[in-house]
């Protein structure tokens, strides 16, 4: 092994480790949209959820005002009726709120440069692609910092080898010098 190898091993381990880097912020980036997705996927749905519940509530007070006031007239029964239908609205939108907030939540994030979403050219259509985008990054960051690591342990047995190599030369050499000297004194 030679010094060029031991510099090269520690110029790919340097490399390794920026890349290592460059992954895990990448990483963090698309956990950072995925969560505001999520976020805002989740506060969409509580305000129609909570906006018709509003309602059901306003219809149902005033039916029942009605129906205290006139002391079972059909006014307050038709009141009611109205309320019933925001109830099955309420329970239907609890139902499918889910994919149609995170689908319109979606289509306002996907204009988001590569840099944030991971830098791939995938396409990314959910919030599952995303979670999956995420996890791949996590994964090469992982594979980088691995292969930084292997290159320094080897730059560092490299180094060891030719201090060793190096060791032997000295001790040769002033071997050598040396027997000159003794030789050159005898005469």
């Amino acid at each position: 092994m030679s010094i060029k190898d031991s510099i090269h091993n520690a110029t790919n381990a340097g490399k390794e480790f920026h890349d290592y880097f460059q992954s895990k912020v990448d990483s963090h980036k698309v956990e950072l949209v995925s969560n505001s997705m999520q976020v805002t996927s989740a506060l969409l749905r509580l305000f129609l959820i909570g906006t018709l519940l509003l309602i059901v509530v306003l219809f149902l007070s005033v039916a029942g005002a009605i129906a205290i006031g006139q002391s079972l007239d059909s006014m307050a029964i038709g009141f009611l009726i109205v309320a019933g239908s925001f109830s099955v609205l309420v329970v239907v939108a609890s139902l499918f709120a889910r994919k149609w907030t995170d689908t319109l939540v979606f289509k306002q994030f996907s204009g988001l440069p590569k840099a944030i979403t991971g830098g791939s050219d995938a396409p990314i259509s959910s919030i599952q692609d995303l979670e999956k985008r995420k996890k791949i990054l996590e994964l090469q960051a992982e594979i980088h910092k691995e292969s930084a690591l292997a290159n320094i342990e080897e730059a560092k047995d490299n180094i060891s080898i030719l201090s060793t190599i190096g060791s032997i030369s000295t001790s040769l050499a002033q071997s050598v010098i040396a027997r000159f000297i003794a030789r050159k004194v005898a005469r």
